[in-house]
């Protein structure tokens, strides 16, 4: 079980106040994958990534959402940057 819980995020209504808070939620997700060697705690990392990303979407413009796609999709590489790894090595 994770050191942290995902109700606030659950709960969160993203907003343009709330904009800057989920990019350094998403580079933090995105630092802790890099780190992780377990596959399916780095899918669960991914998987928090989509809901603050996709949360977010339902309120925002695409052009707000913007940034946060590239957040996520640097997310998405660390991860598959892992799986290479594991895959070579």
């Amino acid at each position: 079980m994770p050191f942290w819980s995902t109700k606030a995020l659950e709960e969160s209504q993203c907003s343009k106040a709330d904009i800057a808070v989920s990019l350094r939620m998403l580079r933090v997700l995105g630092d802790i994958s890099g780190t992780v060697e377990d596959p399916r705690y780095r899918g669960r990392l991914h998987a928090l990534g989509m809901r603050i990303m996709e949360g977010c979407a339902e309120k925002l413009t695409e052009e707000e959402v913007k940034p946060m796609r590239v957040r996520l999709a640097a997310l998405e590489k660390s991860a598959a940057a892992k799986r290479a790894e594991s895959v070579v090595g």
